[in-house]
């Protein structure tokens, strides 16, 4: 299967720059993600508020993701 995606440029420059480099945000949310998991789970350097700070921005991340009908499942 092959697909090809064809832009009027430079009027469409923005949604071929986003199609170029869908990828590279995917992998920006992926990283805040890990990092913030990473953080609720191992670190021993923050107070309990701070933790629970993490865990209501990963929250909002998968809540955002949920509106704009993304999700990290959507990438093998």
């Amino acid at each position: 299967m092959k697909a090809v995606l064809k832009f009027k440029l430079p009027e469409e420059r923005d949604e071929h720059h986003l199609a170029i480099h869908g990828g590279d945000y995917y992998l920006c949310l992926w990283d805040l993600d890990q990092n913030l998991r990473s953080q609720i789970k191992y670190s021993e350097s923050w107070s309990d508020k701070q933790i629970e700070v993490f865990e209501l921005v990963r929250k909002d991340l998968y809540e955002i993701m949920q509106i704009r009908t993304v999700s990290f499942d959507d990438v093998e």
